[in-house]
């Protein structure tokens, strides 16, 4: 469930689902609008689909290519999306904006896979149906089939949080490698930790939108999000099992004053080099002992909001009530 913090001498007796912390500490000297934390989701998902049979390839080969020529449901994809394939098209869908992928690679006749991409939350519940039934007509038991020989090559997991700033979040990732962008405000936009591919984003979605020109009402909304490349769950059928992919990531407040026995300017010297550079690339220019120290002393220091754990509690639910694995959307 969504986690809320609000600060001392707030109510919260309208929310409901919803658990609530008072931290008096919040964003130490100012008044803390209420921080919340939505329940994970899934913000993109691949997923691959081989054939079980010889027989099989064959009727999906030839299912697809019938289902293709009407392009007025399966628009032709564009060149980057068809490299690697024979095929690449978008399913138009009557209920929403949002439009699936569907990759297909085949040989004489017989597919030997094809691939499909999409935002589960975008889809909705209606669009996601109306998705399932075209299947029907590509696959074999149509949902079930993919949901029994799919696999996951990539998922995005993300959560939502209100009432903080990037400049707010200090990160200690497991990954060594950061990346961070600026925006012309000389706040910062969005941090990336550890390599393509299998990596956190953390960023601005307001600003995100707005960059595209795109619409934007209410907070603003920070986005922290998991890209795992072939999870190690792997079968679709499966996805209620994916580890917490938010379990090694560390979030600790804005730099607390320094710990009795730290000398004064260096911890602030620190805090420059952290405003410059980010904090992985601050602490890899620190001697190892002075780093391992600044280390420990921030990961005393959590942000009372991030609670990997806690956010992870109900993910098989939130798996059940997305429809992905059930046989029928």
């Amino acid at each position: 469930m969504p986690v809320k913090i609000v600060p001392k001498g707030a109510s919260n007796k309208k929310e409901t689902g919803s658990k609530t912390i008072l931290s008096p500490e919040l964003l130490e000297g100012k008044v803390a609008a209420p921080i919340t934390v939505s329940d994970p989701f899934i913000d993109k998902i691949s997923i691959v689909v081989k054939p079980a049979s010889e027989a099989e390839a064959v009727d999906i080969h030839n299912a697809l290519w019938v289902a293709f020529y009407d392009k007025g449901t399966f628009n032709k994809a564009g060149p980057e999306a068809s490299k690697g394939y024979q095929d690449a098209r978008f399913v138009h869908l009557d209920s929403t904006a949002a439009r699936p992928l569907i990759q297909y690679r085949g040989h004489n006749g017989k597919a030997e896979l094809i691939r499909l991409e999409f935002n589960p939350r975008k889809l909705g519940e209606d669009g996601f149906v109306e998705f399932g039934a075209y299947m029907d007509s590509v696959v074999p038991d149509g949902w079930e089939y993919v949901v029994t020989n799919g696999h996951v090559t990539r998922i995005d997991v993300a959560v939502d949080v209100t009432g903080v700033r990037i400049g707010d979040l200090l990160c200690l990732p497991k990954q060594g490698l950061t990346s961070t962008t600026w925006g012309v405000d000389g706040h910062a936009q969005t941090i990336h930790l550890g390599k393509k591919g299998n990596q956190t984003s953390i960023y601005n979605v307001k600003a995100k939108r707005l960059t595209k020109k795109q619409k934007w009402t209410g907070p603003t909304k920070i986005r922290i999000e998991r890209r795992l490349r072939n999870p190690e769950f792997h079968g679709l059928a499966d996805l209620a099992k994916l580890a917490n992919p938010f379990a090694g990531l560390v979030m600790t407040k804005p730099l607390p004053p320094p710990a009795p026995g730290m000398k004064t300017w260096e911890w602030a010297m620190f805090g420059d080099s952290v405003q410059v550079r980010g904090l992985t690339a601050a602490l890899a220019l620190l001697p190892k002992e002075r780093r391992l120290k600044y280390r420990a002393y921030l990961k005393s220091h959590p942000q009372p909001w991030w609670q990997p754990a806690d956010l992870w509690e109900h993910w098989q639910e939130i798996v059940e009530e997305s429809r992905l694995t059930a046989f029928k959307p």
